[in-house]
């Protein structure tokens, strides 16, 4: 972060307790949630040595079973924003062809995995996650399915898409060329999602559009929760256009309830000389702790959207840093002072390809009307990649305030992998009622613990950290080698 002049850190660890392998090098075991906080808040600590704010958050799973080990509240006590990657729901891996980033779940959906944007949310909240801290994953490209007869149905495996090195590319089309030619828009209301099929091709895609987009940026205002960011900037609607999914979320909600703040950046020791140039020669301390709210809004405990009219005025509380006051008149300048955080996401389905994304430091559109030429500000500072998809930016656009709402929904029903012959398409209707709900409290962590190792638990290995999981030695010395669980130091 010195060297490259960054203020903010995002860790994709895909994921904790669930994800990686059982061997080397990216195992997983019971320790990870555990480990995982004690690693956000080593990161947090070191942020308070900063002469400069600097910001922390992750990127986190929209399928439950990712995430139903997750302290949520020891984790997001840590953040300052959670990205849900609600996106890559299904896809190349699915057992039929489906929405990826749909809002709700269908009750008429074929037996198996009911993933939805909602449910996650809800799951977030009810866990323990401030709302005003979640952020939204939008999906700026594509899901196709070749050889299909529509939604629900069986279909063959890609062959084609934007992203075409490698398999992991294959089916994934950028926003900026959907629909594809000879494919009909359509738009389910009821279940807020977009998908395009071409009867002639037989290719479905699913992927995010204005209309569904819509609806869920009226979602983010009724649950108050942090914002958006999208995979990937760089595939979005050219600048202009009235399809640009980015600036749809600018000019919905305004200038005035994007979360900015000033911050002192100063780089005296970065190895780079441009950086250094940068730097200002002295810097005022600011508390990076994530309870310092950018707003005076208080967070969602529970949730059951607020119903209003859609030409009902939203009410909103200036940020703490604003320089001027909130005024009601809707023409009436007002001037606010600036952050705008950067996000990060990769793919969240529990069987999507896991990988590594390119940093930014910011983006944002810089104009209000949907006709106006949009320009955003988009520095990627550092990319690895570790699959075949191009590396490319994120944007990240957060709120400032909406109010908060109280109440409860039903419970969510969990996922499973299909099992029965998928049915017909659904037919469109008016949104439903919130299906989402509470889920059981995560699984407590227990405290660090000493472990004394048996000779036969050590296979021979003497005066080193053990790891009888794996049968690896680790790097560790006796007192750290305790700290883990999983681990046992053989004397």
């Amino acid at each position: 972060m010195l060297d490259l002049g960054l203020d903010f850190l995002d860790i994709d660890w895909e994921y904790p307790v669930e994800g990686g392998n059982d061997s080397h090098p990216v195992p997983h075991h019971p320790d990870d949630i555990k480990n995982y906080v004690l690693l956000l808040s080593a990161i947090r600590d070191e942020f308070k040595t900063l002469p400069w704010k600097a910001e922390l958050s992750v990127a986190s799973p929209a399928g439950p079973d990712k995430y139903r080990h997750w302290d949520f509240t020891a984790i997001c006590g840590q953040l300052d924003f959670i990205n849900i990657m609600t996106y890559d729901l299904a896809g190349s891996w699915s057992k039929y062809t489906d929405h990826q980033a749909n809002l709700y779940e269908d009750p008429n959906h074929p037996p198996g995995a009911k993933y939805s944007t909602h449910n996650a949310v809800q799951d977030y909240i009810k866990g323990g996650c401030p709302s005003d801290k979640i952020v939204l994953g939008i999906p700026a490209y594509g899901r196709s399915f070749e050889g299909s007869n529509g939604l629900y149905s069986n279909f063959t495996k890609p062959t084609k898409g934007s992203w075409v090195s490698g398999n992991d590319g294959k089916g994934v089309w950028d926003y900026k060329v959907l629909p594809l030619p000879g494919a009909t828009e359509i738009y389910d209301e009821k279940l807020g999602a977009t998908y395009s099929y071409d009867p002639t091709s037989k290719i479905f895609t699913s992927y995010e559009g204005p209309k569904s987009l819509a609806q869920k940026l009226d979602y983010i205002k009724q649950y108050n929760l942090g914002g958006t960011m999208f995979w990937s900037g760089d595939a979005d609607a050219k600048s202009g256009s009235p399809r640009s999914l980015i600036a749809q979320v600018y000019n919905t909600f305004g200038r005035d309830n994007m979360a900015f703040e000033d911050n002192n950046l100063n780089y005296p020791t970065s190895q780079y000389a441009n950086i250094r140039a940068g730097a200002v020669t002295s810097a005022v301390p600011i508390t990076s702790s994530p309870d310092a709210p950018v707003t005076t809004v208080a967070p969602v405990t529970s949730a059951v959207p607020v119903t209003s009219s859609p030409d009902a005025p939203v009410t909103t509380v200036a940020p703490v840093t604003s320089a001027v006051p909130v005024t009601s008149s809707p023409d009436s300048p007002v001037t606010t002072v600036a952050p705008v955080t950067s996000a990060v996401p990769t793919t969240s389905s529990p069987d999507a390809p896991v990988t590594t994304v390119a940093s930014v430091t910011s983006a944002v559109p810089v104009t209000s009307s949907p006709d106006a030429p949009v320009t955003t500000v988009a520095s990627v500072t550092s990319a690895d990649p570790v699959t075949s998809s191009p590396v490319t930016s994120a944007v990240h656009v957060t709120c400032s305030s909406y109010p908060p709402v109280t109440s409860s929904t039903a419970p969510w029903t969990s996922s499973a992998v299909p099992e029965t012959t998928p049915v017909e398409p659904v037919t469109t209707g008016a949104t439903p009622a919130p299906t989402g709900g509470p889920i059981t409290n995560p699984l407590e962590t227990s405290a660090p613990t000493t472990t004394a190792a048996a000779g036969d638990q050590c296979k021979g290995n003497k005066n080193v950290c053990f790891w009888p999981f794996t049968g690896q030695t680790v790097d560790h010395s006796q007192a750290n080698c305790k700290l883990f669980t999983s681990f046992i130091w053989c004397p």
